[in-house]
């Protein structure tokens, strides 16, 4: 083992190497590469250590946050948040299916990761928080706002245009039924079959908002009435959640997983869903008006009505005297105002006399229009 000493402002520097008699370059080349791996091989263990003290900070934040029950506000945190979360999952899956009428490469290449990196950054910030036994995520309470969320957007858009409320749910359930045959690792045939099936299945989304009972219409006298009202709105939530629940899992059966158990997840979806139709119907129901039972107070006037009349007599006024009025003798002289077209009757001149004293000029009609007289 040869070694070679480099003298440098540093200090001394010693390079061994197996071989003997190599020249200044060649030890200094040695020294640079060996330095150089050396270098990288400090950045790499100083990023990886950084990486894993930051990864042991999450672990140890979730770890305190999963140590502790989740309380009441914990839970009243998920309500607004699964709502959006629950619109924003809506939008995600109707740009999605309709993403699916685009060319393929445009679709796979730019469309679905662009909507996916959106609705992903959209769920990140709308995630649910950490508590014992799990994540909130998974709480019914979380569950129940997201279902309501997606109704919510279906009935928002309707309610901007019945055709967009359509248009939503059809791309929605052709998007989810899409992506569940994607990742089953179906082929594009079989991807657009199952996209032409889940729009279908979307359609149903359309129904419980057509058996909504409007607003205002005509407001019910019994309470029994509304209850059954709202019974029967979630009846239908439920009915429509679970035979898309079922049909989304027939298409993937029938097209792509001849595996698929029909009734997969049915069960939560008909709960899930018809819950949401009592609590919009029983909104519904509440900011209704309606008739109180009972008798009505009637407010009448009771008081007679005043009869106003004129009781005094009636003067017969005759001529200036009866006024007290003493007029003096005309001293002007008169002056004939000339009958004009529409002035006077049947070609008489019209005369006028000023009993002030003094005399006046005639002035025609037109005059006294134009001087507002």
């Amino acid at each position: 083992m040869a070694t070679y000493r480099l003298e440098t402002p540093q200090g001394e520097i010693v390079v061994q190497h197996p071989q003997s008699g190599l020249s200044l370059d060649q030890v200094l080349g040695i020294y640079n590469s060996r330095l150089e791996t050396a270098t990288a091989q400090r950045l790499t263990d100083f990023e990886t250590g950084s990486k894993q003290a930051f990864q042991n900070r999450i672990d140890t934040a979730e770890q305190i946050a999963m140590s502790r029950e989740a309380s009441l506000l914990d839970y009243a945190q998920e309500v607004p948040k699964g709502i959006v979360a629950g619109a924003a999952n809506i939008v995600e899956s109707s740009l999605l299916g309709l993403a699916s009428l685009a060319p393929e490469n445009f679709e796979d290449n730019i469309l679905r990761p662009a909507i996916q990196a959106g609705g992903d950054a959209v769920q990140g910030y709308l995630s649910a928080d950490y508590n014992r036994g799990g994540t909130l995520q998974d709480s019914a309470i979380r569950k129940l706002s997201e279902a309501g969320g997606s109704f919510a957007g279906i009935l928002a858009a309707s309610a901007i245009n019945p055709s967009l409320g359509v248009g939503v749910a059809v791309g929605a359930g052709a998007g989810e039924a899409r992506e569940r045959a994607r990742a089953a690792g179906a082929t594009r045939e079989q991807m657009n079959t199952a996209t032409l099936g889940g729009g279908f299945v979307g359609a149903l989304d359309v129904l419980p908002i057509r058996f909504l009972q409007a607003f205002g219409k005509g407001g019910t006298e019994k309470i029994i009435e509304r209850v059954a009202r709202v019974i029967s709105q979630s009846g239908v939530e439920a009915g429509q959640e679970a035979a898309a629940s079922i049909l989304q899992n027939a298409i993937a059966k029938g097209v792509y997983n001849p595996e698929q158990d029909l009734l997969e997840g049915t069960a939560e979806e008909a709960a899930l869903g018809g819950s949401i139709g009592a609590i919009v119907q029983t909104i519904v129901e509440l900011a209704t008006p309606r008739k109180r039972g009972g008798s009505q107070l009637q407010l009448t006037d009771q008081r007679e009505p005043l009869q106003l009349t004129d009781q005094r007599e009636r003067l017969q006024i005759t001529g200036p005297d009866d006024l007290g009025v003493q007029l003096g003798q005309p001293t002007g002289e008169r002056t004939a105002l000339q009958q004009t077209k529409g002035q006077g009757e049947k070609g008489k001149s019209l005369e006028v006399v000023d009993y002030a004293g003094e005399s006046t000029e005639a002035v025609t009609r037109d005059q006294r229009i134009e001087t507002g007289q």
